[in-house]
């Protein structure tokens, strides 16, 4: 029984993490790439947004894409005053423009929550108190040209149960870690199919 569980979990865990929708033809266009400071809906520490935008920096720069400086990204947005209301799908073009980026990526992290309710336990059977994390991301790639997101990628499995076994469900931490590396490195094997 106990290894039933496991395998399942790992199954669960080899399947894809990420529901990935690229416009093909439109990416072949893509030589630079300006990321934009991630949002958040829940207000959330800058640097789990700094880390998510790190995975993904990371995914472009595997790709081979020229990934503009954030020095000078964060310059445009003072001077346009987009500081603080951030990068929008509706300005990500203008933005792009002005930092001679072919596409701007910009990210939104939905969902970070820790919650306990009532639950069966995996290994016992028995209903208990369990602690859940919910942790939902979506990015998108905005191509300047015309404005149209050419490539999206969101988390598809947004909660999961406390495991204190397996690693990257011990903490919301851990699992929303594991969620960013998972979908970096799909991010990269999608994209390598793609060309």
């Amino acid at each position: 029984m106990r290894i039933s569980i496991l395998f399942i979990t790992l199954f669960v865990l080899s399947c894809s993490t990420a529901d990935i929708a690229v416009d093909r033809q439109a990416m072949k266009s893509i030589r630079t790439v300006a990321i934009a400071p991630f949002t958040s809906i829940p207000d959330l520490n800058k640097s789990i947004l700094a880390g998510a935008e790190g995975n993904f920096r990371g995914a472009l720069v595997e790709l081979k894409y020229k990934v503009v400086e954030r020095e000078k990204l964060n310059t445009l947005l003072k001077e346009k005053e987009l500081a603080m209301t951030g990068v929008t799908e509706e300005n990500a073009r203008n933005i792009g423009m002005l930092l001679g980026a072919d596409a701007v990526l910009i990210g939104e992290v939905l969902s970070h929550d820790e919650s306990q309710r009532e639950a069966e336990d995996f290994h016992t059977k028995k209903v208990e108190v369990k602690t859940f994390y919910k942790f939902q991301i979506i990015v998108r790639l905005v191509d300047v040209s015309n404005g149209a997101v050419i490539l999206t990628i969101k988390n598809s499995h947004e909660e999961v149960m406390q495991d204190k076994v397996l690693m990257g469900f011990s903490s919301l931490d851990s699992y929303r870690n594991l969620v960013l590396n998972n979908m970096e490195k799909e991010l990269v094997e999608a994209m390598k199919r793609e060309k």
